[in-house]
């Protein structure tokens, strides 16, 4: 990974730790049982992180669902792409 340019090494600021990861393997199969699709996904251990210590705050991005239908419509109206 990190010779496909995945990851970099970096220092380690002052007074911080390292968290540790986990990768988590997902095999999704077709009716048949053959495999239909592979996935791998690197995972932050971020539950041993203690507060006050490797974070101050924390945030939620949760979006009201008016908000949601102004957007949709908006971009209805410019005859924008939504993804």
């Amino acid at each position: 990974m990190k010779l496909r340019g995945a990851f970099r090494t970096t220092k380690l600021p002052a007074g911080r730790h390292t968290i540790g990861t986990k990768w988590v393997f997902k095999i999704k199969r077709k009716a048949d049982e053959s495999i239909e699709k592979c996935k791998a996904i690197l995972v932050a251990k971020g539950f041993k992180q203690k507060y006050r210590i490797d974070y101050a705050e924390t945030f939620s991005p949760v979006v009201k669902y008016m908000t949601l239908r102004m957007v949709i419509a908006i971009t209805k109206y410019f005859k924008w792409l939504l993804d």
